[in-house]
């Protein structure tokens, strides 16, 4: 009721308020209701209730009363419908605000017209954001009455004690008004802490006026102080992401691997369990020179979905060699269906700013989920030491390799025998069983088809409809052995199989 008996002014308002009750959510007559709502403020004549008044208009809300100098009711619910109007359209300029490129500065302006000069100083001791209706010069002047501690030692609270500027500074003010020399220009001052939700000190608001603080600029000033705060629990947002960074390095360096901190990284960066992610290396190349935090940075701007860190990966000669290793969330991706193209096309963004930075990109297997994100770099660290955008391109010398971890190993087959034999188990087929023995027989179609009892013209449609379904070459001399390779796994470690059959979920290249 302080705003309303404010923004009546002119009526000269006599007002009794007991509470201070935000809630109010419109005007009605005052013998409208019979049971009065207490979230409306009623409006009528004194000489309505009491026989013989005058007609001044009184609005009544709960136990607060405020009498009006007028008897022109019809003017006093349009005035009240313009106030309704005037500090909705203010509450949602302050909700916009957080979306701004400087949510402070956004704040300030928005309260231009209800309180004086203000200014943000940030824990760095800077002024961030600043009242742009007011000389540069007045605010810096304030500003180093703070920094110089003149105002600072003249400042006292409430209760009576005297504070230094710093001691001020770092304590959390729900709101507190303070009062510096009389000689000043605004001698009074309000100071709103922005607060994130860790009760983390992130700044501080400076409000000054020339005046004692009214009753209705401290209830706006709470309503501001509430939106200040959700900008600082935006900013803690950064700091989250800081903790999404450390825990996605540590998952991708196999140091954890446990669910709740997968569920804690989708929580932080907004990511879904169901979509498709692609461990990737960047790796600069011998011409260029960008540094490792620009090119996070960069990064970060372009990819705002993506997580990166800086990493290394083992060189020949014993070193190591600096790389970004990163993550990036791939939405709406078939990843049945995937094949080299598809993967170009979907990386086509990422490519280009690898080409304006001079890097190379190399990337591990699609996966659904992060819980395997571990082998799946390792996938993309093999590909970048290889000199190989493609993890596919060096899965054949890993599964070969003697020394090659089992896990690792096991997340690198060929996705497209699994799904070949989960489809044929759902659809009663019999592609993965064709596929096997057209491998086994060294792509002879004649032999296939005896084994198989099938004429070979059949035989050659059931091929073509397989490289049509799935994402096979089987012209390609490379991917045969691949998937005979794979196949050779899969039928002779059935342990191995079903641990293959749980990791390999939606995974694709």
């Amino acid at each position: 009721m302080s705003m309303v008996e404010h923004w009546f002014r002119r009526y000269s308002p006599v007002a009794t308020i007991a509470s201070r009750e935000a809630t109010i959510t419109g005007i009605r007559h005052l013998n409208s209701d019979r049971d009065m709502n207490p979230d409306y403020v009623y409006a009528g004549r004194i000489c309505d209730m009491t026989p013989y008044a005058d007609r001044d208009v009184v609005l009544v809300h709960r136990q607060d009363v405020i009498r009006l100098q007028t008897e022109d009711m019809d003017e006093i619910f349009d005035s009240f419908m313009d106030a309704m109007t005037y500090y909705e359209k203010w509450e949602k300029r302050l909700m916009e605000a957080a979306d701004a490129e400087n949510p402070e500065q956004a704040l300030i302006q928005a309260c231009s017209d209800i309180f004086g000069p203000m200014f943000f100083i940030n824990m760095q001791l800077q002024m961030s954001a600043y009242s742009e209706n007011y000389p540069d010069t007045l605010l810096e002047d304030c500003w180093n009455r703070f920094w110089k501690w003149d105002r600072g030692k003249a400042l006292q609270s409430g209760e009576g004690h005297r504070s230094s500027f710093l001691q001020i500074f770092n304590q959390i003010w729900d709101r507190r008004p303070f009062f510096g020399n009389s000689g000043e220009e605004y001698p009074y001052s309000l100071v709103i802490s922005q607060v994130a939700g860790s009760n983390q000190l992130m700044g501080q608001l400076f409000l000054l006026s020339a005046s004692p603080f009214e009753e209705y600029q401290l209830q706006l000033a709470e309503v501001l102080q509430k939106h200040l705060c959700q900008v600082a629990g935006q900013e803690s947002g950064a700091c989250q992401i800081s903790a999404a960074v450390q825990m996605f390095a540590a998952l991708l360096h196999g140091e954890r691997s446990d669910e709740e901190c997968i569920q804690m990284l989708y929580e932080m960066k907004s990511w879904r369990e169901d979509e498709a992610y692609l461990p990737f290396v960047l790796r600069r190349e011998n011409d260029s020179k960008a540094e490792p935090s620009a090119l996070l940075n960069g990064l970060e701007r372009y990819f705002p979905e993506a997580l990166a860190v800086p990493d290394e990966i083992p060189v020949q000669g014993g070193r190591t060699e600096p790389v970004i290793a990163g993550c990036l969330p791939v939405p709406e991706v078939n990843l049945n269906a995937m094949n080299e193209e598809d993967v170009e096309l979907r990386l086509r963004a990422l490519l280009r700013f690898c080409r304006e930075q001079k890097m190379s990109l190399h990337v591990g297997y699609f996966l659904q989920g992060l819980n395997k994100i571990h082998w799946h770099y390792r996938q993309a660290q093999i590909a970048a030491g290889m000199g190989q955008r493609y993890f596919y391109h060096c899965a054949v010398s890993l599964l070969t390799f003697f020394g090659s971890d089992r896990t690792l190993c096991l997340c690198s087959l060929h996705p497209v025998p699994m799904r070949m034999r989960e489809y044929d188990k759902k659809q009663g087929t019999d592609f993965y069983e064709i596929l096997k023995a057209y491998l086994q027989n060294e792509c002879n179609r004649a032999q296939t088809a005896r084994q198989l009892y099938v004429h070979k013209n059949t035989l050659a449609y059931r091929l073509e409809r397989l490289e049509e379904m799935f994402p096979v070459n089987l012209d390609d001399p490379y991917e045969r052995e691949y998937l005979r390779i794979t196949i050779s796994s899969m039928e002779n470690r059935e342990e191995d199989a079903a641990v293959f059959q749980g990791s390999q979920k939606g995974e694709s290249f």
